[in-house]
């Protein structure tokens, strides 16, 4: 099971994130722009203009290698590009944020060079 910090305004759409996440058999850890951000994430699913959501998904890559999902209704800026992290444009389907957490939760393998 995977802990997936959940970083969304709007009360609607965290909620249905948080099912979402529930769903799929992960844990979801909702932050909620004022309590100090949780460790040991596996995923950030956020929506980046908000509360410092770059930031955040820095510092959660930083202390526990997470991988981002950004869902938003703009399209990605540098930083978001930055982060290395799968971008879903609002509106997008139920599917789409399903694959792109799983795809989020795929080990990768490290890249070897001779």
């Amino acid at each position: 099971m995977a802990r997936i910090l959940i970083v969304e305004p709007h009360p609607e759409v965290r909620d249905l994130f948080v099912r979402i996440v529930s769903r799929l058999g992960h844990e979801p850890v909702v932050h909620d722009g004022e309590t100090e951000e949780p460790h040991d994430l596996d995923v950030v699913l956020l929506e980046p203009v908000h509360w410092d959501g770059v930031e955040i998904a820095r510092s959660a890559q930083r202390r526990s290698g997470a991988r981002v999902v950004c869902v938003s209704i703009s399209p990605p800026s540098e930083e978001t590009l930055a982060l290395g992290s799968a971008y879903l444009l609002k509106p997008f389907s139920l599917a789409d944020l399903e694959r792109a957490l799983l795809s989020a939760l795929e080990p990768t393998e490290p890249v070897l060079s001779a």
